[in-house]
């Protein structure tokens, strides 16, 4: 190349910061070749002249010039030899070169990105296998819960007959600590007490208007509504209150006779 073509890299270097205006591009392109208009001449040095447009390559400098910003980088990232073939091919050149470069380059990253999404799915077979896994799983999970509840329900049927909802609240204890659980399972044990000692079950829908044992069912119903509180709970209350002591014998003597 003749001593008025600049290297390559500085080319790149005025590509990467004009932005259009020619004024600035012009300033960048004088320093750029050697020029520094500024600066002062030392005594006996010849003083520094500013190199003329005739001094530079201008198709080079005009290409440069005309380039967008997606030229601009685009050339950029070229090397010293090919972005000056870049530079002087014509505009519609051009403009194919930096479309194609883009199409190449978005049609890599897509490629990039299908690669990572299928990592991220894993392999079909494997997948399957794992659902399958994890169905089989949650089949012996309720399988084994559905036995748990079945094992509740027997223990509210005969452990606590005479206690009400005893299977909601054992299946209520169950999340609970065994410590936590211990005062619910006491509870449970005493209200079975009093119930046994009464001789009946708590909740029986047989108990005629007016005797003892319609009379105790609605106090508990009562109670449990004012205190809001379970009527297992309200039944514990109710039996142990001491004015209730005549109507729990009379209850009592019915269920005897």
């Amino acid at each position: 190349m003749g001593d008025h073509i600049v290297g390559m890299k500085k080319m790149k270097e005025i590509s990467a910061t004009v932005k259009g205006a020619n004024e600035h591009s012009t300033k960048v392109f004088q320093k750029s070749f050697g020029a520094q208009p500024t600066q002062k001449a030392k005594t006996g040095d010849p003083a520094p002249t500013t190199p003329t447009e005739s001094d530079m390559d201008k198709v080079l400098m005009k290409s440069m010039l005309a380039l967008d910003e997606a030229g601009r980088s685009y050339a950029a990232g070229l090397d010293d030899d090919a972005c000056e073939a870049f530079l002087r091919k014509s505009r519609d050149e051009q403009v194919a070169e930096v479309t194609k470069h883009a199409e190449a380059e978005k049609a890599k990253a897509d490629a990039a990105a299908e690669d990572e999404k299928k990592k991220a799915a894993g392999d079909p077979e494997v997948n399957a296998l794992r659902e399958k896994v994890a169905s089989l799983e949650a089949a012996a999970t309720a399988d084994k819960a559905k036995a748990r509840d079945n094992e509740l329900r027997e223990v509210a049927k005969t452990k606590y007959a005479g206690v009400p909802k005893a299977y909601d609240v054992l299946k209520s204890a169950e999340a609970l600590s065994e410590e936590a659980r211990a005062p619910i399972l006491a509870n449970l044990d005493a209200q079975q007490a009093i119930a046994k000692s009464l001789g009946t079950t708590f909740g029986d829908d047989d108990a005629g208007e007016g005797t003892a044992k319609a009379k105790f069912d609605a106090k508990v119903e009562e109670h449990a509504k004012e205190k809001s509180i379970s009527k297992s709970l309200a039944y514990t209350e109710v039996s142990a209150d001491p004015a209730n002591a005549q109507l729990v014998r009379e209850m009592r003597a019915e269920m005897a006779g």
